[in-house]
């Protein structure tokens, strides 16, 4: 990519592979299509990513990367950020059309994220605790597999399926299911060492 003072508007998608450096070397500002970002194992932050994304925005394997600071506000279908170092979610889009993954990152908590998710929401091997700020209405179903939690207080309100496994072995208050609307509920808990043995 040349250096560019300014945005550029792409009309279109927008695949980057093993970009070499700390940071794009320009910003962006509406993709029409999907954005992709793929394995910039030295990209420390998302700073010039696209405001505004018409498709599905994807950074996987930036391993660097420790803040979602500089993604888009908005996106016309799905959201992941996955296997990198954030730890929050602040700043993400409300609105998720598509499904939401914030997999394999350093989170413990999921405040900031999206409040509607049209999809399935994924937050599958993280350090999250507890669900509060988290959202309130997943489309399909809401996945939270090998986490830290010990409580289901700020379950979604609605959500086809929720299937969550967790290292804590402490019994699940019935009470936390109360007025949620749901088709089905799937709770696993593991003590640490199976899953130690397991991995």
């Amino acid at each position: 990519f040349p250096v560019t003072i300014g945005k550029v508007d792409v009309d279109g998608d927008v695949n980057i592979h093993f970009l070499e450096g700390k940071k794009l070397p320009i910003k962006f500002g509406k993709v029409t299509g999907d954005f992709w970002m793929t394995e910039a194992y030295e990209l420390t932050s998302l700073e010039g990513c696209p405001d505004e994304v018409g498709g599905s925005f994807t950074v996987e394997d930036c391993r660097e990367v420790e803040s979602i600071k500089g993604c888009p506000k908005t996106v016309g279908l799905n959201f992941a950020v996955t296997n990198c170092l954030i730890k929050s979610l602040q700043g993400c889009p409300e609105v998720v059309p598509g499904y939401f993954d914030c997999s394999e990152t350093l989170l413990t908590s999921l405040k900031g994220g999206p409040k509607y998710v049209g999809e399935d929401y994924y937050a599958n091997q993280t350090r999250i605790t507890d669900l509060e700020g988290g959202p309130e209405e997943v489309g399909f179903n809401f996945y939270l597999q090998e986490t830290n939690l010990t409580t289901l207080r700020g379950l979604p309100k609605k959500s086809k399926k929720i299937s969550i496994s967790t290292r804590d072995c402490k019994l699940w208050d019935p009470r936390e299911f109360k007025n949620i609307d749901c088709e089905e509920i799937d709770i696993t808990t593991e003590p640490i060492g199976l899953l130690t043995l397991l991995s």
